[in-house]
């Protein structure tokens, strides 16, 4: 029998928040499900779907962990949504069906999930998920237009840069590469000694502001960057003489 589920949603327009195309998935959970994303109230202009099944309904064929169709499906969503509606179709009334938009780092499928309310209660019937975020998101601010009044410019590290929002709209402050922080500070921003980190050089590491040097073998280290190797020393040979006496 087939059960249609009256659409979910939540919305953030109007607000400085959209929901994270790279953090978050569209998830289903179910034998026999098909679930859609979207961000009307139209189900015809949905913007991902996802289906869930079981091989004759049998929950001990699934696998813990995996998350690939068979009792769990999960998809991409594009960026920058301010809203979505979510619909599905359950084909099967004896086993739990659910269909949410998760962060995918905090979700890891379990079996007992579609034969009990495990799910829900992981939760506190509230899946996770993550939002992004820009300054002058609702003004349609950038980084030329921020830059341009200097008395509000959030940037103030020394070392900081300002960066364009890739959700559509506004901009966010970073620290420059080799540094970490916070760049909306005075100085908030850190030199990274990247030379704590063995995985980032096999030779010698010099740490510079701002980045490092690693120097082959057999160099040294000169203003900013390394020798040229050192040549190999050659190694003396002596051969012993020896001069033989006779006595007669």
């Amino acid at each position: 029998m087939e059960v249609n589920s009256p659409p979910s949603n939540m919305d953030l327009e109007g607000s400085i928040f959209r929901l994270s195309g790279t953090a978050n998935k569209f998830t289903v959970l179910g034998c026999k499900t098909l679930a859609y994303i979207g961000d009307t109230d139209n189900i015809t202009s949905y913007t991902a779907v996802c289906g869930a099944t079981c091989k004759d309904g049998n929950l001990s064929l699934l696998t813990n962990g995996s998350c690939e169709g068979i009792g769990c499906c999960r998809t991409a969503i594009p960026r920058g949504l301010e809203n979505y509606r979510v619909w599905f179709k359950s084909f099967s009334t004896r086993r739990c069906s659910y269909a949410a938009l998760v962060e995918a780092s905090n979700f890891t499928f379990s079996s007992t999930y579609l034969s009990s309310s495990a799910f829900v209660d992981a939760y506190g019937g509230r899946a996770p998920l993550v939002v992004d975020w820009a300054i002058g998101t609702l003004q349609g601010e950038t980084c030329e237009s921020a830059r341009a009044k200097p008395e509000s410019y959030p940037c103030v590290s020394n070392d900081s840069l300002c960066v364009d929002s890739p959700i559509g709209r506004g901009y966010f402050c970073k620290c420059k590469k080799g540094y970490q922080g916070n760049p909306y500070l005075p100085y908030g921003c850190k030199d990274v000694d990247e030379c704590l980190d063995p995985k980032n050089c096999e030779g010698t590491c010099h740490n510079i502001i701002g980045d490092f040097i690693c120097c082959p073998p057999r160099t040294n280290m000169i203003p900013k960057k390394c020798s040229a190797p050192l040549p190999k020393r050659k190694l003396s040979s002596w051969v012993p003489t020896f001069q033989l006496l006779w006595s007669i």
